[in-house]
């Protein structure tokens, strides 16, 4: 029985990326504009609405803010649209995995009939993580690891949605350490490329803890540009390596790579 190998994760990781730069990228690319147009539409109104309350004595007007349809729709149309664009890209990179050549067409179905279950995992993924998080952090991150692969299993495997998560949690049991380390790296990785990024073009608004000033950079075209950019490559990278860690992890169970399960899902 194989054990489970950092180094053949990432090496799969990498092919991955470059098998699927289309449809795969390309599809990404559509969802991150859609989340870009969203955040600048709705941040103009947003920005309105925060100046007209800072400019008013009374303080209950001061948080306007959060009554404002515009706010909660920042924070929902996003998590819409992960779930969207997650659905899509994991049925991609499964796709090439078995063996099959993708399609964007293929893509956008898939995230069409996967939608309503990937945003009910990722609802629950959320609120598990942040009670496990409320309760001295290491239950988050152990949720984090034992879950790591619900996605790919919901979409790879047709077993639903709290199918997908007894799934992950016996795949990544004997492995959790290790994927927990890889998922460290590429985290630090990701996020600091993007930070990194974001503080070149941009400037340095965006970390210094003013929400006012972050929300105004959404009508900055140089902040949606870097930010279409920045948005499209971590998902991608993102799901790439879930997808990569799945492998390994079916590999390590006995169960091949995935590939030969994966053709029979895809016919």
């Amino acid at each position: 029985m194989e054990s489970y190998s950092i180094g053949r994760v990432f090496s799969r990781m990498v092919e991955l990326v470059k098998d699927n730069l289309a449809p795969v990228g390309v599809f990404l690319i559509v969802t991150q504009v859609v989340v870009v147009v969203v955040s600048y539409v709705l941040g103009g109104q947003l920005m309105a609405q925060i100046g007209s309350s800072l400019s008013s004595t009374d303080p209950f007007e001061r948080l306007a803010m959060f009554r404002s349809p515009a706010y909660w729709a920042l924070v929902f149309v996003p998590l819409l649209i992960t779930a969207f664009s997650m659905s899509g890209a994991m049925h991609g990179l499964l796709r090439t995995s078995s063996g099959h050549a993708a399609s964007l067409g293929e893509c956008t179905q898939a995230a069409l009939n996967k939608f309503l279950p990937m945003l009910g995992l990722i609802v629950l993924w959320y609120i598990a993580i942040t009670i496990g998080f409320l309760l001295i952090i290491v239950p988050g991150i152990i949720l984090i690891t034992m879950w790591c692969v619900a996605q790919p299993a919901l979409v790879g495997e047709n077993v639903g949605v709290f199918g997908s998560f007894g799934r992950s949690r016996t795949l990544t049991k004997g492995s959790r350490l290790l994927i927990l380390v890889t998922l460290l790296i590429v985290s630090i990785a990701i996020y600091a490329v993007a930070a990194i990024v974001m503080a070149i073009f941009v400037g340095g608004a965006i970390f210094g803890g003013d929400p006012a000033a972050t929300l105004s950079l959404t009508g900055n075209p140089l902040y949606l540009l870097v930010s279409l950019i920045t948005g499209t490559a971590m998902n991608f990278f993102i799901s790439a390596i879930l997808v990569s860690i799945y492998r390994e992890l079916r590999l390590v169970h006995g169960e091949g790579d995935g590939a030969n399960h994966l053709v029979d899902v895809f016919r």
